[in-house]
């Protein structure tokens, strides 16, 4: 396969789900480029790197890491003495960057995601993910949208005593929210693209 350069709006729906990738002009399904690479990359030697906002695979005939893929199973890197999980740390940085304009670089030697720096997107008060954060007083209606139908974000919650929280960051809700927009059970239709802050 040669290098595809890929720009747009990430709709990640869960891993066992389409990978959405929205450009003007049209959806592209990123899991069958995806599937590729990993069957590519299969019994190779790897490295991965998660970075603040993105995450590479890439061939590597230096690494100590060997590149295992089962469908419908096992993706990882492994070595004599341990394991990897490849895919849980994937699922997480397309978690965050849900909703994000994002710039691709694949082939079958390399598979590259990174937040589109020219976007401009309302950071919450928080470093990392893995949690409910609270969203500042007044910026609800304006970045979440509340009360608009559609067009609220389904990561948005309530809490009586904590008040206005996004629960995009925190890994299980976020995939229950997103299980439930891809069964159209939820109201609120739009994947917020909202950041964590830089430290």
């Amino acid at each position: 396969m040669e290098l595809q350069r890929l720009q747009g709006r990430l709709q990640y729906l869960g891993w066992e789900r389409r990978w959405g990738l929205l450009t003007p002009e049209m959806k592209i399904d990123l899991w069958p480029f995806i599937e590729s690479l990993f069957f590519s990359l299969n019994g190779r030697h790897v490295s991965c790197q998660e970075t603040k906002e993105g995450y590479i695979i890439s061939s590597d005939p230096t690494s100590g890491s060997t590149f295992e893929y089962e469908p419908g199973g096992l993706v990882a890197l492994t070595t004599e003495k341990s394991l990897s999980n490849v895919a849980a740390h994937l699922d997480e940085t397309l978690l965050k960057l849900n909703g994000r304009l994002v710039r691709i670089e694949i082939n079958d030697d390399l598979f590259k995601i990174a937040a589109d720096p020219d976007e401009n997107v309302f950071r919450l008060n928080s470093p990392v993910g893995g949690e409910v954060i609270k969203i500042p007083t007044g910026v609800e209606k304006a970045i979440c949208k509340i009360g608009q139908g559609p067009e609220t974000c389904i990561f948005f919650d309530r809490d009586p005593s904590e008040g206005f929280l996004c629960g995009k960051f925190s890994f299980s809700g976020a995939r229950f929210k997103l299980e439930r927009l891809a069964k159209h059970r939820i109201i609120a239709e739009r994947i917020g693209n909202c950041g964590l802050a830089r430290e």
